[in-house]
């Protein structure tokens, strides 16, 4: 869609406008300054490219509190006049071409900022002391950015707590490989997104022993190693860990499902887990998505893990060394519809407890020791499309 900027510009008291995914060019942008009363602007995705001083009109908006540049093709510095957005609470300009220091530019002048999305640029190595005075901010997306881990002699005096903090592939050459070091000064984190960046070391148990209100907390592959350690306390508001992709060895801790009771995602495949399945799994009963293929694990699946986990929807033991009856007889799986237990021991005919998993769509038996034919109850299962036993 075309807008007149002509006519935009005669709204003298438009406080917000949102132009996504529209047709406008960078004439809009020199003009924009004259409409002051602005609170937000967002203008994602609207194919615009090269350098933000070419639209110095922007910089006049000195009452934004939401500016939103994302998924365009903007190159070049951030100017310095954008430091007038004394106000400005949102800035996100993830995926363009921007380049250059942080600390050199107007983001640390962005005293009111609460929500900073530098994600998919190409900025100089970030340093989060940049951020220091920035009381507010509760959000940082930096994804596909570059970290310089800050040595062991920095003087920790950061302003803010966050939230949310990203950083999904932003490990620098520079960087030590360890957990960048700022988190161990967050305090009140809901969310942690690190994947991707080839992260050493334990399990950084102190994450959840800071964070108690950590809901979401995203590992996936990296290079962690050792034995699982989990918190001292229980950590009731945590739904998503995902620590897949990783080098974690040994049993999961007998107590993991008392720890984390509320759980609804668990991924932690491809890792060097062994033992059994702890009992205590049968106390996560808001667990929608458990995928623990690719590992050591052994023994039979047990009943209580069947019985308990009623909400699962996706349900994958790949890959392991389980062994015994296929399924359990007795199952309260009433929203399962992805089921993949391929390349085991299990042995014997395939259980009548499969039966009661109405809400089926995929199930995986291949490469297993099954004996038998298909049972001709299966064919009462209608929701039923995928079907694999091959290699029995």
């Amino acid at each position: 869609m075309n807008f007149p900027i002509s006519e935009l510009r005669r709204l003298k008291n438009l406080q917000e406008l949102y132009l996504d995914s529209s047709n406008i060019d960078k004439s809009f942008l020199r003009k924009v300054g004259a409409m002051t009363s602005l609170n937000v602007l967002t203008i994602r995705g609207c194919g615009l490219n090269g350098s933000l001083p070419i639209i110095q009109g922007l910089c006049e908006l000195t009452n934004l509190q939401e500016l939103d540049l994302s998924q365009n093709n903007f190159e070049g510095l951030l100017p310095s006049c954008l430091a007038n957005m004394t106000e400005l609470q949102i800035f996100d300009i993830s995926s363009n071409h921007f380049n250059g220091s942080i600390d050199l530019s107007p983001l640390p002048s962005f005293k009111s900022l609460e929500y900073l999305d530098l994600s998919y640029n190409y900025f100089n190595p970030i340093t989060f002391s940049s951020f220091s005075n920035l009381s507010k901010l509760e959000v940082i997306f930096s994804d596909g950015n570059k970290l310089v881990d800050e040595t062991l002699s920095q003087r920790w005096n950061l302003g803010f707590q966050l939230k949310v903090f990203s950083c999904s592939s932003c490990l620098s050459t520079k960087f030590s490989r360890r957990i960048t070091r700022f988190l161990h000064y967050q305090f009140d984190l809901q969310v942690i997104i690190l994947p991707h960046n080839n992260f050493s070391g334990q399990f950084p148990t102190w994450l959840l022993e800071n964070n108690t209100r950590l809901a979401v907390l995203n590992l996936g592959n990296n290079s962690l190693t050792g034995t699982l350690q989990l918190p001292n306390h229980y950590i009731r508001n945590l739904l998503v860990l995902d620590i897949s992709f990783n080098k974690i060895q040994g049993p999961i801790p007998n107590n993991f499902g008392l720890v984390f009771p509320n759980l609804e995602f668990l991924k932690i495949f491809k890792n060097d887990f062994e033992g059994v399945i702890p009992f205590s799994f049968s106390n996560l009963a808001s667990l929608t998505y458990l995928d623990m293929s690719s590992n050591n694990f052994f023994g039979t699946i047990l009943e209580n893990l069947t019985m308990c986990c009623s909400s699962l929807n996706y349900l994958r033991l790949s890959k392991n060394h389980l062994s015994g009856q296929l399924f359990p007889a007795n199952s309260n799986l009433i929203a399962l519809q992805y089921l993949y237990l391929d390349n085991n021991y299990f042995s014997g005919e395939i259980s009548h407890g499969i039966s009661n998993l109405t809400m089926l769509e995929v199930i995986d038996f291949s490469n297993n020791n099954l004996l038998g034919m298909l049972p001709r109850w299966m064919g009462d299962m209608t929701s039923l499309m995928d079907i694999v036993v091959t290699k029995n």
